[in-house]
Formats: C-alpha cells, sequence, structure tokens
C-alpha cells in the first residue's frame, strides 16, 4: 500500500493508464540487481530508486578514477581512489529515494563473484 507521501511523489507515474497505483505498489515490492556503478549503472540506479524500486542491489568491483567522472554520476572527486563504487552508490541513490532501500557488494563477475549477490537480490 502506498503512503500519501508516495502517491504524491509518484503521482505522474500514477496518473498513467499503464502504471496506476496497482503499478505503482509493484514498483514499490520490485527488487532490481545492478552489475556495475559505472556509465551505465549510475544512471539506471538513479532512475529505477526515484522510479519507486523498492529494493537495489548494487556490485562492483571497481575503484573510482578521474576518467570515469565525466559519465558516472554517482561518483565526485572526492570518491577518486575509493575502491567500492557499488558502496559509493548507495548515499545518492537513497539520498535521491529515501523509501528505496540499497544493498551494495563488491564483487568481480569476471571471477563468478557477483553471482551470489544476485541470487536472493
Amino acid at each position: 500500500m502506498l503512503t500519501e507521501q508516495e502517491r504524491e511523489r509518484y503521482d505522474r507515474q500514477i496518473m498513467m493508464r499503464d502504471i496506476g497505483e496497482h503499478g505503482q505498489e509493484r514498483l514499490k515490492r520490485a527488487r532490481v540487481f545492478i552489475a556495475g556503478a559505472g556509465g551505465l549503472g549510475s544512471p539506471v540506479c538513479l532512475y529505477l530508486a526515484t522510479a519507486g524500486v523498492g529494493m537495489i542491489r548494487v556490485v562492483d568491483h571497481d575503484s573510482v578514477e578521474l576518467s570515469n567522472l565525466n559519465r558516472q554520476v554517482l561518483h565526485w572527486e572526492q570518491d577518486i581512489g575509493k575502491t567500492d563504487k557499488g558502496r559509493l552508490s548507495n548515499p545518492e541513490a537513497q539520498e535521491a529515494e529515501p523509501s528505496s532501500y540499497h544493498r551494495t557488494h563488491r564483487g568481480d563477475n569476471h571471477r563468478g563473484q557477483c553471482l551470489p549477490a544476485c541470487g536472493r537480490v
């Protein structure tokens, strides 16, 4: 069930015939896994959070570099050199949508480490 604040926040989505209140409730209960908080994962994380997705799990093993900042919108200069981009994405996404729950995991999919993390998103 949506709160009054959620109804107001998602009013434009709820107005859409294909979403409605039922669809927004489904988004609130949805769980999403994002592999990578880079050039694609960063905006995806923000958009899903602000759309009202209830739980978002981000996995990324990389560290933030200066060359990332022009396209990875969840990272800032003070993040350069930090080694867990998945965790760094959490505060920004949480601030964008406080009612969304964000979990992060440091892992390298090339080594199969993110498969356990997506087991039960």
